[in-house]
């Protein structure tokens, strides 16, 4: 098991190095806890909670994120490849099936069954995959329509309380004071 290593705490006369801010940033997205990242890089805690206030640490943030979600993209397009190139051989040229009378290794065809139920798992990933990318522009739209809609009623709501304002008329109320 593999354990933590403590980092020291360089602090320059403007504070924390972007190093030990860039670790206190990396720590907090893959463990959550605060305290724990404190103890691990000395950061205090409260240097943390300020610092996750701020504009930087939040770009910061969204860049590692964008980062990692790259790098784990890439490496599931790899493993898609490959295993799609496994399965189109498999298809092609038959599985690999040991001869038991002659203890060598052939490739028998692919059974009907088999072979129906990858297309049937391929297809209905690709109708997913093409609903997710044409559910994006809907998406966009019907924001745009909400947006709209919520900046239609608000102009009703302005006009009517302006109504409300005009309609109002002042009168003066002359003072009489009362007596005990």
């Amino acid at each position: 098991m593999s354990q933590i290593q403590m980092i020291p705490v360089v602090q320059g006369p403007k504070g924390y190095s972007s190093e030990v801010k860039q670790d206190v940033l990396t720590k907090m997205l893959a463990l959550g806890n605060q305290r724990l990242v404190s103890k691990l890089t000395g950061v205090e805690y409260a240097t943390i909670s300020t610092w996750k206030k701020t504009d930087w640490w939040q770009e910061m943030s969204d860049q590692l994120r964008l980062e990692q979600a790259t790098k784990l993209d890439t490496s599931l397009s790899s493993v898609v490849e490959k295993s799609l190139e496994v399965v189109a051989d498999r298809l092609e040229n038959g599985e690999h099936v040991l001869n038991n009378k002659t203890g060598a290794l052939i490739r028998k065809p692919v059974s009907m069954r088999d072979s129906a139920r990858v297309a049937s798992d391929l297809l209905a990933r690709q109708s997913i995959l093409r609903k997710v990318d044409n559910a994006a522009p809907e998406q966009k739209e019907s924001m745009k329509d909400i947006l709209g809609t919520l900046a239609r009623e608000f102009a009703k709501y302005a006009k009517k309380e302006q109504m409300v304002v005009d309609n109002l008329s002042a009168e003066d109320i002359p003072y009489v004071e009362q007596g005990d």
